[in-house]
């Protein structure tokens, strides 16, 4: 007896009609937002790295310094598991700011022996940690481990409990900052020297004769 004949299952393939042309999406995006900016907190996809429009900074990170691989995070581990794709991040810390973005402030904090962290997992101040005991301590966002304020750096809460100060430091209302450190910072306790420039040029008897290489 033989088994009946099965017709081979058609592969599944993706109509190119239907895929959005990179080049159109990128128009209109540009469009979108011609003689507009783009504020950090604003929910949703950023501006496409094509784009020209002037990012602001309040209190997240630019798309210039970091930018995610996709915007949909799944809510459940099931979903995550379904989609099988990586979280990644295009990270450029030295990216150029675009026209009518504002430099990134630089921030000394060598009065207290250099950038004020968590005591359990070092992560640095941020917007995000939260100030209790009347601003004697700070909550870390990451590890959740309180950590005593300085006096150097103690400042009154507001009546929502916020620093009274947070539009005056960067550190507590931008996403993107640079800080100022000390030597404990630097390998053998000392700040690095100026880079230097090394050129060489090839001069054996192989490149010699090379035509590059004659003048």
């Amino acid at each position: 007896i033989q088994a009946p004949h099965q017709q081979p299952a058609a592969k599944s393939r993706i109509d190119p009609d239907l895929m959005p042309n990179p080049l159109d999406v990128q128009k209109v995006d540009q469009v979108q937002y011609e003689g507009k900016h783009w504020v950090t907190t604003t929910p949703g996809v950023p501006p496409l790295v094509s784009t020209n429009a002037p990012l602001l900074d309040m209190g997240n990170c630019t798309p210039r310094f970091i930018r995610s691989a996709f915007y949909t995070i799944p809510a459940t581990k099931e979903l995550a598991n379904q989609m099988s794709m990586p979280i990644s991040f295009a990270v450029q810390p030295c990216a150029r700011l675009g026209p009518g973005e504002a430099a990134l402030a630089t921030i000394d904090m060598s009065v207290l022996g250099g950038p004020l962290r968590c005591r359990r997992c070092k992560a640095y101040i941020n917007p995000n940690v939260k100030f209790v005991d009347g601003g004697r301590k700070f909550i870390c966002n990451l590890c959740n481990v309180d950590t005593e304020v300085p006096p150097e750096y103690f400042c009154n809460l507001d009546h929502t409990g916020r620093r009274a100060d947070t539009a005056e430091r960067p550190e507590l209302s931008r996403g993107s900052y640079e800080f100022l450190t000390t030597t404990d910072y630097c390998k053998g306790s000392s700040f690095p020297q100026s880079a230097a420039y090394i050129f060489v040029i090839d001069v054996t008897y192989a490149s010699s004769n090379l035509a590059w290489s004659r003048p």
